[in-house]
């Protein structure tokens, strides 16, 4: 069953990334890097990141990512990229930085870059009807998101669609690995639930992870 059509209404995406604040560093793909017209295999940087802001935005940016990449928690700021024929485009930072048990500071940030440009309500509305059987999953999925990035709906839903599209894997089947995964006693961390939500979360960014296609059968909408 196909959700939509790509080619009559865009897709929303979202570009993973991972920082090191000792080391300064930036983990991307060639997708990331493409987004910011910048050639594969480039090592990015926070300047690289600042320079394709807007001007207008730049120095609003610049304190967030002091801010919220020095302290752990989970935290989103939207800005105008400055990026060749993507000038303009409004784009959405979400991060969770993570601390560092042997140290009051934190060691890393786990996150996504999403493109917020295009209002994304058709899309939306014809590929959770088009799953009507599987929407309690894609609900529960959502949910699971806004907890562990502590976004809105409407981004917890371009979260579940980029990695649709980055995965070329029905939505419902993106949104099915995500809720039968929080409840794998593997990612069991009962003290620290959004930890446990992350790391399901992270694996959808290796492409050696398997999403099984959802059964006809699972998770029907209640009448």
């Amino acid at each position: 069953m196909t959700l939509t059509d790509p080619t009559s209404t865009p897709t929303p995406t979202a570009f993973p990334y991972r920082y090191d604040t000792g080391l300064d560093a930036w983990d991307v793909d060639d997708q990331w890097l493409a987004l910011h017209d910048l050639p594969p295999h480039r090592h990015f940087t926070t300047e690289d990141l600042l320079a394709h802001v807007d001007p207008q935005d730049r120095a609003a940016t610049r304190a967030w990512l002091e801010e919220h990449f020095a302290e752990p928690g989970t935290s989103s700021h939207t800005y105008r990229m400055r990026a060749g024929r993507r000038s303009g485009r409004r784009v959405r930072l979400v991060a969770h930085t993570v601390a560092d048990p042997s140290s009051p500071r934190p060691c890393r940030v786990d996150g996504f870059l999403l493109d917020i440009t295009g209002d994304i309500s058709r899309w939306q509305s014809e590929a959770v009807a088009s799953a009507a059987a599987y929407r309690a999953t894609i609900e529960q999925a959502k949910g699971a998101l806004m907890l562990a990035f502590c976004v809105d709906e409407d981004t917890a839903f371009r979260m579940l669609a980029g990695y649709s599209q980055r995965r070329n894997a029905k939505l419902r089947d993106v949104a099915a690995f995500i809720t039968d995964a929080v409840a794998d006693p593997h990612f069991a961390h009962p003290d620290h639930p959004v930890e446990s939500l992350v790391d399901v979360v992270t694996l959808l960014h290796d492409d050696r992870t398997h999403l099984r296609s959802a059964p006809a059968t699972a998770r029907p909408t209640s009448a």
